[in-house]
């Protein structure tokens, strides 16, 4: 008598049992995969992160940089600017001016050369070397452009001229003291005066202010 063949519990007859150790795998396999995909869009956030931090770092290193070199270039600059640079970014502006020998007074610039300013004081015209000039305080603006033409390189000796001319009554401060009076003549590095004594030679190099008085 044959045998009669029963399928194994769990086993379908002439297949494979699909709940086998075998057949789970997959399942095993796809959750395998799953933590793989969260594990890919997390090292995927921290590069971006990564990545902003360190473009926030560079544009902070690119700031303290353009800022250095701002400041070198301002410091750069300021080293080829001179007295008469700033009197003449002043012009117009009312300045107070310390004497080398002390004396403070209030000038409006109105034309600077090299060596010397003339502007308007409170009650007169006044003639200044810049060499007499200790302290000056007031709106010294930004330096602008080059000046052209000949008034920037004209020697002290030019204004004193035009006052010459003018048979202006004049109030010089000089290193020997105050001589009032009008100019006779005025040579390269000298002016004649003619005052309540009579004519007297002085040095341009001694003179610490004009006032034209009339």
């Amino acid at each position: 008598m044959d045998r009669q063949q029963f399928p194994r519990a769990g086993v379908p007859s002439g297949g494979v049992d699909k709940q086998s150790p075998i057949s789970g795998e997959p399942a095993q396999l796809s959750g395998t995969a799953n933590s793989a995909q969260l594990s890919g869009a997390g090292d995927l956030a921290s590069f971006e992160a990564l990545a902003e931090d360190l473009a926030s770092e560079i544009e902070a290193e690119l700031r303290l940089q353009n800022r250095a070199e701002a400041r070198e270039l301002r410091d750069a600059e300021a080293g080829r600017i001179g007295l008469a640079d700033l009197l003449r970014a002043a012009i117009g502006a009312r300045l107070t001016v310390t004497a080398r020998d002390g004396d403070v007074f209030e000038i409006v610039p109105g034309e600077v050369a090299q060596n010397w300013l003339l502007g308007k004081g409170r009650e007169r015209a006044l003639l200044v070397p810049l060499a007499a000039i200790a302290r000056i305080r007031g709106p010294l603006g930004r330096v602008g452009e080059v000046p052209r033409g000949l008034a920037p390189k004209l020697s002290i000796g030019t204004p004193l001229r035009a006052f010459q001319a003018r048979r202006a009554r004049v109030r010089i401060l000089h290193e020997i003291g105050v001589c009032s009076g009008h100019l006779c003549r005025v040579g390269a590095d000298w002016i004649e005066v003619r005052d309540e004594q009579g004519l007297a030679i002085l040095t341009i190099a001694g003179i610490r202010r004009v006032e034209v008085t009339t």
